[in-house]
């Protein structure tokens, strides 16, 4: 309530922003100086010959005028000694050359009665032979003194640019007074570029306490340009209803004002003045500074504080026993997390992101999120739900088995679940073929809160067997055969023929071929499994060739092929009478059907045939003769 009378009291002060006046500068200066006399810059590296009759020293005057007889320098440069001042009409000549070459707002006057007032800028030429045009004027925005030396110093009163480094020190004094004294260093004066050198139009400013900045304009005198600053005082963010408090400050020109689009000023004219934004549709304050043709502004940007909002978070489902991130995902500024209907504990309730621990009990609470740093404190709320988790658990029919063994069945104890790591059927069964250790997971969950319970299943590898017949797979009658396994260690073994139970070594009386099943049982695990082998045993040698044969499809007679018992290798070829091979096979089991090699029929007739043996034995025989094709 004070803040609002306050406001509607400034209000009615306040004029229509129109009607307020652009405030002359001039009519008004500033103080420039704490010190009764202070040099701002010098002209070291002036235009214009000989140099030492165009230098220029700019001054401020302090609180109190200046009376020029009291006036005297000290030149850096030895045996250039202060000439003292002078006002005639040579001077008053170059005075008014000068202001006919500015273009800008400002002019030159000379003193009255030897003069100077209080807070003014003093050029003081250092001869009354300057040459206008030299150094130019033209910018010059205000109105300044000019004061000259008397002629007859032609050499250069400072030190331009050179190596090493020296120091050169000006001293203005008023007697009986004050003085001022500045220091610059010859090798660091500038080119127009910015870079070391010597180059015409370097010059040295001087700041309050004396501190050189060096800088080069070309061929003109040391001119300040307007310049124009704003800044708040009284904070850096605004809320509605809020006043704002600026301070200006403003050089050369001719005027300044503040100006807005749209809110009101205390006063206009005042570098010190209060706004009171429109905060419906607000607008940057600005601090025009005029000059006879342009303005330059100073802008200040307000920041106006949102009405704070802030959101916590939707109503979320939590599984039972995880802990909630409660994080602000929108709004800003100093935080307070409450919870309600829970027993569980928030980490840190004053930051924007920490962690609820639920109790045990927790199964639902509602979480209270307040943010303050807008114009007011925001809430937002949100809640959350805890879901229990449905235990899985299951059972194996064997959780040790054989490769390529019955099937192992999975008992699911809760329903609902999903096994996985298996190729399951409907059952569900699994049917173990790779010797492994499995990890079978049994997976559960209740509106996405998921728990999951394991199960180890181990498959034992078989034991492969393999053996040889000793002396060989096919023997004559009344050879003794043995046998040759390749396993060796804790196996159990058990040999048999057609169900009969065989133990080695054994003499075979009657020819034939005999398969023989050889089942191992590894001792270790209990996993069995068989390999079989046929033992061919011949009476003798012998070898047996048909002289004719009927390829005709009747089932009889369809193939040419010799016949033979203890034939280790043979190679068999058919010839027609011209001597072209029409087959060839080195399989016994394989004959001639009456085609050539490319499936050609061939013609009723007599073909020669070649044969090669190599009997188990070892021996080796040829025979040849023909045979005859009937259809």
């Amino acid at each position: 309530m004070k803040r609002l009378l306050l406001s509607l009291l400034a209000l009615l002060s306040i004029s229509v922003l129109s009607a307020q006046p652009c405030k002359s500068i001039r009519n008004n200066p500033k103080q420039l100086t704490t010190k009764c006399i202070k040099i701002h810059s010098i002209l070291v590296d002036a235009c214009g010959l000989p140099e030492g009759e165009n230098e220029i020293l700019l001054f401020y005057t302090g609180n109190a005028s200046l009376t020029l007889s009291k006036l005297s320098a000290k030149w850096p440069t030895a045996g250039n000694n202060w000439l003292g001042l002078t006002q005639n009409a040579t001077t008053a000549k170059k005075v008014s050359d000068i202001n006919a070459t500015i273009t800008g707002c400002g002019r030159l006057i000379e003193p009255v009665a030897g003069v100077i007032p209080a807070n003014r800028q003093v050029y003081l030429f250092t001869s009354t032979n300057f040459i206008v045009g030299s150094n130019q004027f033209t910018n010059l925005s205000d109105t300044a003194y000019a004061i000259f030396q008397k002629s007859g110093n032609t050499a250069g009163h400072f030190a331009n640019y050179s190596t090493p480094s020296g120091l050169r020190t000006t001293i203005l004094s008023v007697a009986g007074s004050c003085s001022d004294t500045t220091t610059y260093d010859k090798v660091k004066l500038v080119k127009q570029n910015g870079s070391v050198g010597a180059e015409d139009g370097g010059y040295v400013n001087f700041d309050s306490l004396g501190g050189a900045t060096y800088l080069n304009d070309g061929c003109n005198a040391p001119v300040d340009p307007p310049k124009v600053s704003a800044q708040i005082t009284n904070g850096s963010s605004f809320c509605p209803g809020d006043s704002v408090m600026l301070k200006g400050t403003v050089s050369g020109g001719l005027c300044y004002v503040w100006r807005a689009k749209t809110g009101l000023f205390s006063d206009t004219t005042s570098l010190k003045t209060v706004y009171y934004p429109d905060y419906s549709n607000p607008s940057a304050p600005e601090l025009w500074l005029f000059s006879c043709k342009s303005g330059i502004k100073a802008a200040v940007s307000i920041n106006i504080k949102a009405q704070q909002s802030v959101f916590a978070g939707k109503d979320t489902l939590v599984c039972a026993g995880n802990a909630i991130v409660l994080k602000m995902r929108s709004g800003a500024g100093p935080v307070l997390w409450k919870s309600l209907g829970g027993a569980g504990n928030i980490q840190n309730p004053s930051v924007a992101a920490t962690t609820y621990v639920p109790a045990a009990g927790d199964t639902a609470v509602k979480f209270v999120l307040q943010a303050f740093n807008g114009c007011k404190a925001a809430n937002d709320t949100f809640k959350a739900v805890w879901i229990q988790k449905i235990k899985p658990d299951f059972t194996l029919s064997d959780s040790v088995v054989c490769e390529n063994s019955d099937s192992v069945i999975l008992n699911a104890l809760n329903k609902g679940g999903v096994f996985s790591g298996l190729k399951l059927s409907s059952t569900p069964a699994y049917w173990p073929s790779v010797p492994g250790r499995y990890r079978i997971v049994y997976n559960t969950s209740n509106k996405g809160c998921k728990d999951s319970s394991v199960r180890f299943l181990v498959v034992n590898p078989k034991p492969n067997p393999r053996f040889d017949f000793l002396p060989n797979d096919t023997v004559k009658i009344d050879v003794r055969v043995n046998v040759n396994p390749q396993q060796t260690g804790a196996y159990r073994h058990l040999w048999t023929e057609n169900g009969n139970t065989v133990v080695w070594p054994i003499l075979f009386v009657k020819e034939g071929r005999y398969r023989i099943l050889h089942s191992i049982t590894d001792s270790a695990t209990g996993c069995t499994d068989t390999f079989s082998s046929v033992l061919t045993v011949y009476a003798d040698e012998d070898i047996r060739m048909a002289n004719v044969f009927t390829p005709n499809y009747d089932s009889l007679n369809e193939i040419f092929n010799f016949v033979g018992v203890g034939v280790k290798e043979s190679n068999l070829k058919i010839f027609n009478r011209w001597g072209e091979k029409l087959f060839e096979s080195n399989d016994q089991r394989i004959g001639w059907n009456g085609k050539t090699h490319n499936g050609v029929t061939c013609p009723e007739g007599v073909y020669f045939w070649q044969l090669y043996i190599q009997m188990q034995s070892g021996k080796k025989s040829y025979y040849s003769g023909t045979v005859t094709l009937l259809r």
